[in-house]
């Protein structure tokens, strides 16, 4: 998520898509966690609106669906954004896949209404390729702010209009009984704690490196039954306009030692990534092998604390990438 850069807040849903998180983990079965509805119970928050006189529960679809919040998106200071992303089954002449956004350029973490304007507080919708810009008028209240589990709930309505692949304002949807229920905080998070490590002699610190960019920190760890698996992702800034990131995969997570190596159903055990934004070289490790220990997960209050480390052959390049003395400490994960 950290390497696309927009330089305009209010961002078009399927751009945003393209950089959701990515689920370099494992099954979610024991997890535990508080998407919504009471501690440990791991269920994924709810939501539903009315597109067009058509009702769309997620509840209906659970599996396939997922929600999220983001505070302070891309170094913006006190932004908020709120995805809902509503897949249900393909059916002919139906939308695959389909979001809902919501932006505001200013927040406080407490209950509130944020009136549709032009000056940075909107929705959109994406419907595949089609994507729907809001007219002013409508608006989305947060009615819970719980910055200390993360959480966030609220109601929503809109009218938007067709803006691309082609503008035309005559062509609308509207939105109506819109809600979401303890959507979790996964970038930004209030308290979050820290993933840190060393990588070839570089510290790197989801609290950022001393003089640098804090735009490209963050530390989070979240689960979705859409990706059937458990991720823990730190990203540091690196200071010279490059972020690095690291995602490690565990099953059914829980106190205990993991190995990180080969595959975990689809995806990779551990990944590094480095991207440099003044060359655009994207660097990645292939074949990591190491090991993940997990000294504290508390499902209760959705808190993981341990250690990791692991090494890899780069690519391009065919350097050994070493990361040692990894430290998670205190990470709260989400439930999509």
């Amino acid at each position: 998520m950290s390497r696309s850069l927009f330089p305009v807040f209010v961002i078009v849903a399927f751009l945003f898509a393209a950089c959701k998180p990515d689920p370099t983990s494992t099954n979610s079965t024991g997890t535990g966690g508080n998407g919504g509805g009471g501690g440990g119970t791991g269920n994924p928050p709810a939501f539903g609106y009315t597109l067009n006189g058509k009702s769309f529960d997620r509840n209906d679809h659970t599996d396939s669906t997922i929600a999220w919040a983001i505070v302070g998106h891309y170094g913006w200071t006190n932004t908020l954004e709120i995805e809902l992303q509503y897949n249900p089954p393909t059916e002919p002449g139906q939308f695959r896949e389909q979001w809902i956004t919501l932006n505001t350029n200013s927040v406080a973490p407490a209950p509130a209404t944020y009136i549709l304007d032009t000056s940075g507080i909107a929705a959109s919708i994406v419907s595949d390729t089609l994507s729907y810009k809001s007219f002013s008028g409508g608006s989305f209240t947060i009615t819970k702010f719980d910055t200390a589990n993360n959480l966030i709930s609220g109601t929503f309505h809109f009218i938007a209009y067709l803006a691309g692949t082609i503008e035309d304002r005559t062509v609308q949807d509207s939105v109506v009984n819109g809600s979401f229920t303890d959507v979790p905080i996964y970038e930004g998070a209030y308290g979050q704690g820290t993933i840190s490590a060393n990588v070839n002699g570089f510290q790197m610190s989801s609290k950022g490196k001393s003089g640098a960019n804090s735009s490209g920190n963050n530390a989070a760890a979240y689960t979705a039954k859409e990706y059937g698996v458990f991720t823990i992702h730190g990203v540091s800034n690196d200071g010279a306009a490059g972020n690095r990131e690291l995602y490690l995969s565990v099953a059914s997570p829980g106190i205990g030692t993991f190995p990180l190596a080969g595959m975990i159903g689809a995806y990779h055990a551990a990944t590094y990534q480095w991207w440099n934004g003044n060359t655009g070289a994207d660097t990645e490790m292939t074949a990591p092998a190491g090991t993940l220990t997990i000294t504290k997960f508390d499902a209760n209050t959705r808190r993981m604390s341990g250690t990791f480390f692991f090494s890899g052959i780069a690519y391009p390049g065919n350097d050994t990438i070493h990361i040692t003395n990894g430290v998670i400490d205190n990470v709260q994960w989400s439930v999509f």
